[in-house]
């Protein structure tokens, strides 16, 4: 069957592949207390094994001055979240408790490392990341984080509408369950991004 889908895609054309570009940044989707501590919040789950990749690479990115951004969701005021917050009523909860927003701890987030607070499933809906990479010279971004289905989709989809270059750490990334985690890393395979391992990740900030 995956070898059918393949073809499918194949002869739709969608065999183009993304090239490094010039200058890398991380990006990290809402790897924040609410998403990855499950006896704090019901929308979390256990992605010990992602947030350990993701620390190695952010380990290597400060050791190569590498640019990290961070993103968390949270709202002051449920409206703030419009008609997602309606489709997604469990975002609620997001509402209530501040340290839900908070990064996970064991990413260690550096002081100079930037936290853009979203509203919505992409980092790009109404935040200001586009100034912020284009200030820092950026046109490619490494991604990790939660959720592969949505937060990280919406945020790929939108990188590369807005002339980014991303690349998906797809042993990084992880969704409350594996059938729509598996199955959009191959769509953004196919349309979006390139998928990398961590450590395909880390041997080229290596080089930097």
């Amino acid at each position: 069957m995956k070898e059918e889908v393949q073809a499918i895609y194949e002869h739709a054309g969608f065999t183009g592949e993304l090239p490094i570009g010039n200058k890398i940044g991380i990006l990290v989707i809402d790897f924040q207390l609410g998403f990855t501590d499950p006896n704090l919040s019901p929308l979390a789950g256990d992605f010990s094994v992602e947030i350990e990749k993701t620390a190695t690479i952010l380990t290597k990115a400060r050791e190569k001055s590498v640019p990290i951004f961070f993103c968390t969701i949270g709202y002051e005021n449920e409206k703030e979240g419009g008609q997602w917050i309606k489709k997604a009523p469990g975002l609620k909860v997001l509402n209530s408790n501040p340290k839900l927003m908070e990064i996970d701890p064991r990413l260690n987030r550096q002081p100079n490392e930037v936290v853009i607070v979203k509203k919505y499933a992409s980092a790009f809906a109404g935040t200001p990341i586009v100034s912020l990479l284009t200030a820092s010279g950026i046109d490619t971004l490494f991604v990790t984080g939660t959720t592969t289905s949505g937060c990280v989709r919406a945020s790929v989809v939108d990188a590369i509408q807005n002339g980014f270059i991303p690349f998906v750490i797809e042993d990084a990334v992880c969704d409350r369950a594996i059938e729509p985690h598996r199955s959009n890393l191959f769509d953004m395979k196919a349309k979006y991004a390139e998928l990398i391992t961590t450590q395909a990740a880390v041997n080229y900030l290596n080089q930097i």
